[in-house]
C-alpha cells in the first residue's frame, strides 16, 4: 500500500490513477511504494502538473532529466566557485588555442609558400650582373691603354664560362698556367666561383671572378701569387697539335693586393715573339685578372687597380 490509498499496489502493473495517467511521465508504470507521486492525496501530483510544460503532458519524452522535473535528487552539481574556476580554465584554454593557431601560420624561414609571399629583398650583389660593372667601359680603358677596340661586350656567367684556351694543349708546368693565361678554367677549377665577367679584345683580356667571401678570395690570391713567384724566370712549353709555343715568365712584382709580370711568348715554327703584361689583384671577394698586349707591366697594374677600386662600391 502507498500512503493512504484505498487501492493496493501490485508490482509490474501500470498505475491506473487518473492523476498519474494525465501526466504520462513514463515513470509510474514501475512505481515503487516510496515514490512520492503516488501519495494518496495527490497533492504532489497536482504541484507537478502545474510545473510541467504543456508539451510534456502529451506523452513526449522530456528534454531534461526527469529528476529535475519532479524534484528528485540528482548527482551532485559543481558549486558556484567550482563553476567559476571551470569557466576561467575554459577561457584560458581558448586563448591558448588562439595563440597556437596563430603560431602555426606559415613563416618565412621554413615555409616555401611564405617565402614566396614575403616581399623580395635585394642584396648588395643582385645575381651575376653586378660583376659586369667591375669591368671598365671603352672610355675608361682608353684612358689607361690605347686599344684598337671600339666597344666592350663582356661575357657574364659562372665558373663554367671561364676561358679554356688551353684545351687540347700539353703544358710542361701546370702551376704556371695562371701566369701565362688569364681567367683560365684550370686556374679556378678548385675555387668556389660564384660569378664571372670578362671581355676579350684583340689587344686586351680582362675580367673579374667573384668568390663567396673576401677570405676565400684572399686565400686564392695568395696562392696564385706564390705560383707566380715560383714561375718567375721559367719557360713553359705549350704544345697544341703541330704548333709549339714557349712562354717565358719574368719581372714578377708582388704587392699586398696585386702582382704583375711580363710574359714573352715565342712561336717555335716562325720565331715570332709576343710580349704581354699581366696583372692580378684582389678586392673584397673578387679576383681581378688582366692581360694587355704590351711589354709595359705598369699599364696592366693601372687597369688592375682601376677595376679593384670599383669592387667596394658594389658590395
Amino acid at each position: 500500500m502507498v500512503g493512504r490509498s484505498n487501492r493496493s499496489y501490485v508490482p509490474g502493473i501500470p498505475c491506473r490513477r487518473s492523476r498519474c495517467g494525465r501526466c504520462q511521465l513514463g515513470i509510474s508504470d514501475r512505481a515503487r511504494p516510496t515514490d512520492p507521486i503516488h501519495d494518496s492525496g495527490g497533492r504532489y501530483a497536482r504541484s507537478i502538473h502545474r510545473r510541467v510544460p504543456r508539451r510534456l503532458r502529451v506523452g513526449q519524452a522530456p528534454a531534461v532529466p526527469i529528476e529535475t522535473l519532479i524534484g528528485l535528487p540528482r548527482a551532485s552539481r559543481p558549486s558556484r566557485q567550482g563553476s567559476r574556476a571551470m569557466t576561467r580554465r575554459l577561457v584560458a584554454l581558448s586563448v591558448a588555442l588562439v595563440v597556437v593557431t596563430c603560431g602555426c601560420a606559415p613563416t618565412i624561414e621554413g615555409n616555401p609558400r611564405a617565402a614566396e609571399d614575403a616581399p623580395a629583398t635585394t642584396s648588395a650583389q643582385p645575381g651575376a650582373t653586378w660583376i659586369a660593372s667591375v669591368l671598365p667601359d671603352i672610355t675608361e680603358l682608353s684612358q689607361v691603354f690605347n686599344t684598337s677596340a671600339d666597344d666592350i661586350d663582356p661575357l657574364v656567367g659562372d665558373a663554367s664560362d671561364l676561358r679554356d684556351t688551353l684545351i687540347g694543349s700539353a703544358v710542361t708546368d701546370d702551376q704556371c698556367i695562371s701566369a701565362i693565361a688569364p681567367l683560365e678554367r684550370r686556374t679556378f677549377d678548385r675555387a668556389p666561383v660564384n660569378d664571372v665577367a670578362y671581355a676579350t679584345l684583340p689587344d686586351a683580356t680582362f675580367g673579374a671572378v667573384a668568390l663567396p667571401s673576401a677570405p676565400r678570395a684572399r686565400y686564392l690570391f695568395d696562392s696564385l701569387v706564390e705560383q707566380w713567384r715560383a714561375c718567375d724566370g721559367h719557360a713553359v712549353v705549350r704544345e697544341s697539335g703541330k704548333h709549339s709555343h714557349v712562354e717565358a715568365i719574368g719581372s714578377v712584382d708582388a704587392k699586398p693586393d696585386f702582382v704583375s709580370a711580363v710574359v714573352v711568348m715565342t712561336t717555335e715554327s716562325t720565331g715570332m715573339r709576343t710580349q704581354t703584361a699581366r696583372g692580378l689583384g684582389v678586392a673584397e671577394n673578387c679576383i681581378i685578372d688582366v692581360e694587355l698586349r704590351t711589354p709595359i707591366s705598369a699599364l696592366a697594374v693601372a687597369l688592375t687597380q682601376l677595376m679593384m677600386a670599383k669592387v667596394p662600391a658594389l658590395q
